[in-house]
């Protein structure tokens, strides 16, 4: 290996620590206003004993129906040893079909390499089976009420959502090799946008979804002396001076 590619790979390693060194510095910040948002008077959580009572009706509902409890249980095992069978085929060179694939839409896994890499495609297999083994549990109780069953449906599809690998830079391919290209730079610049934000709502996220510092009145954005002339509930006409 040459000197310029040990220089090279040195300045990329101190780059990347200094990336993380800010990363930590921005999480200390980020802990801090979270923690002043907690003691505000505007801070509100979803109500927990609302999502307590549905999944406490739930528990109660599945100790009278076990049978379908078994059944999403013996489905989920007979994915996932088709899952191993088709990993341990893959690694001898054989082709194989993928076991279970996302839903029409899902553009969390279109990178090619959820499909072309082995960990990453056995990463996002074993993901989706267990979470239609959840669905499927849940869904699968029928004496639930319409309404807590609607309840229960909808913070478990969040809570299967939160988790998926493509929410953690440690299992997202696509982060990772950012992460690698630029050094930790991806990172660094994120942390930042987000303490931006915490910032301009006083603790609370809001993201910025334009640049705020790109518009300047008379340059970019008209002052033209004008008046409504005729509205809707859908429009305003403007009419303005000459």
């Amino acid at each position: 290996m040459s000197e310029s590619t040990q220089l090279s790979a040195s300045e990329k390693q101190a780059q990347l620590m200094e990336q993380l060194n800010e990363m930590v510095e921005c999480s200390q910040q980020l802990l801090h206003h979270y923690v002043q948002q907690m003691q505000g008077e505007s801070f509100s959580i979803p109500d927990r004993g609302v999502v307590a009572k549905a999944f406490m009706q739930l528990a109660e509902r599945m100790l009278t129906e076990p049978d379908k409890i078994a059944q999403a249980q013996s489905g989920y095992m007979q994915g996932m040893l088709s899952l191993y069978q088709s990993v341990a085929k893959r690694m001898q060179g054989e082709d194989v079909v993928p076991v279970v694939e996302p839903e029409p839409g899902d553009k969390r896994f279109k990178d090619d390499i959820w499909r072309e890499n082995p960990y990453f495609d056995f990463l996002k297999q074993s993901y989706l089976l267990a979470s239609q083994s959840i669905l499927d549990t849940v869904r699968g109780i029928e004496s639930l009420d319409p309404k807590t069953a609607e309840k229960v449906d909808f913070y478990t599809r969040q809570y299967i959502e939160a988790l998926a690998p493509t929410n953690f830079a440690i299992s997202n391919p696509q982060v990772i090799k950012a992460t690698l290209d630029s050094g930790g730079e991806n990172l660094r610049k994120g942390f930042a946008q987000m303490l931006q934000d915490l910032e301009r709502g006083k603790g609370e996220l809001r993201i910025k979804m334009t640049d705020l510092d790109a518009f300047e009145l008379g340059k970019n954005i008209a002052v033209t002396p004008g008046k409504v002339v005729f509205q809707t509930p859908l429009m305003q006409l403007l009419q303005y001076s000459p």
